[in-house]
C-alpha cells in the first residue's frame, strides 16, 4: 500500500507453505512473517526499499515450528508470540528476531502467562516500551499480557482485560491507547463481533 496515493500493487509471491496463518513483525527497513498453517518454523523476509521478497531465511528459524501466532516489534527486535505447535496444542513461546542479523532465538523470560497460551490471531499493539498480547481462542479469552521490551518479560494485565472474550481480531495503537477491532467470540471464529474496543495503558 502506497500511503501517498492509497494504491496497492503486487510486488511478488510468498514462498510455498508460508502464506497462511503466519505471524507478521518487522524492523524499520524490512518485515518478517514466520510460521504457517503447517506448523513450520520458517522465517521469511521482505525488504522495504527494494520490495524484494525472499524465501525462508537460511539459518533463521523459530525455536519451535508453529502457526496461528502473532507478532510485534520494538525498536531493535521483532517477536513471534504463542500460537499452536500442532492441532489443539498451544504454546506460550516467545521468539526474538534480531533485525540487524536476521537471527532468531527463544526468550524464555518472555514466555506468555498461561491465560494467553492460545492461538488464532491474538492481536498485538505496541508503544515504545511494550507490546500487549490480547485474547485468543480454544477457548476464547479476555486475557491481556504485557511484553516489556527492556526486561523481555511478560505478565498478565488483569485491569486491561478485553470487555468480551475473542480471538481472530486485530488492533492498532497511537502509543497511548489501543483499539481492538471485531474478531470471533467462539473457538472457530464463526460467531463474529463488530465491536471496537478501546484500552488506555499506563
Amino acid at each position: 500500500m502506497n500511503f501517498d496515493n492509497d494504491t496497492t500493487s503486487n510486488i511478488g509471491a510468498i514462498g510455498p507453505g508460508a502464506n497462511v496463518k503466519s505471524a507478521g513483525c518487522g524492523g524499520n527497513t524490512h518485515g518478517y512473517w514466520a510460521g504457517n498453517a503447517s506448523y513450520g518454523p520458517n522465517i521469511n523476509k521482505v525488504v522495504y526499499a527494494t520490495d524484494s521478497v525472499g524465501g525462508a531465511i537460511p539459518g533463521a528459524a523459530l525455536s519451535a515450528g508453529r502457526g496461528y501466532s502473532t507478532g510485534c516489534n520494538s525498536e531493535s527486535y521483532a517477536y513471534v508470540c504463542a500460537g499452536a505447535s500442532s492441532f489443539n496444542s498451544y504454546v506460550s513461546i516467545v521468539d526474538r528476531i534480531t533485525t540487524t542479523t536476521d537471527t532468531a532465538e527463544r526468550i524464555t523470560s518472555a514466555d506468555l502467562p498461561s491465560a494467553n497460551r492460545k492461538q488464532s490471531a491474538m492481536a498485538t499493539t505496541a508503544h515504545p516500551s511494550a507490546a500487549y498480547i490480547t485474547g485468543g481462542v480454544s477457548p476464547a479469552t479476555t486475557a491481556v499480557s504485557k511484553l516489556t521490551f527492556s526486561s523481555e518479560t511478560s505478565a498478565q494485565v488483569p485491569g486491561g482485560a478485553l470487555v468480551a472474550a475473542r480471538g481472530y481480531h486485530t488492533a492498532t495503537s497511537n502509543g497511548t491507547n489501543s483499539y481492538f477491532y471485531g474478531g470471533g467470540t467462539n473457538d472457530n471464529g464463526s460467531t463474529c463481533s463488530s465491536d471496537i474496543l478501546k484500552t488506555v495503558y499506563a
